[in-house]
């Protein structure tokens, strides 16, 4: 009967990790490329240095040099800022540099006059601070 149960938890733990990680990375995916967008986030079609972010193989690919892209997500709490250079050094394929930035502000944290109260007319929240993340 031990068993049983433990294969239980054990069948419920990874049921909950593989269905929790599309829910995460769907708050965190940014499109670095406009084709990357244009294709519905498919990240495969990158090529180029904005590759770098997607789909590496395809650096050497297409005629593209540079590039420099900005993303806001959520009202600029969520902001992706992503540049790239392929530099064609000699040798069988291309050696890319990418900077990625990632972060937003704007987070207000607020308080309640009185905590050990329910918030009511007289008990309302008010802004205390505002947070940022990077």
């Amino acid at each position: 009967m031990n068993r049983f149960y433990i294969h239980i938890i054990l069948v419920a733990f990874l049921l909950s990790a593989v269905f929790a990680d599309s829910f995460v990375n769907d708050l965190l995916y940014f499109d670095n490329d406009i084709r990357v967008s244009s294709m519905g986030g498919c990240r495969i079609s990158s090529s180029g240095p904005a590759a770098l972010a997607g789909n590496p193989a395809r650096i050497g690919n297409g005629s593209v040099l540079a590039y420099a892209s900005h993303e806001q997500l959520y009202q600029g709490l969520l902001i992706s800022d992503a540049a790239g250079v392929a530099l064609d050094i000699g040798g069988p394929g291309k050696f890319a540099i990418g900077l990625l930035y990632a972060g937003g502000g704007g987070i207000k944290v607020t308080g309640l006059p009185d905590p050990s109260q329910p918030v009511s007319a007289n008990n309302r929240p008010y802004e205390v601070a505002e947070k940022g993340h990077y």
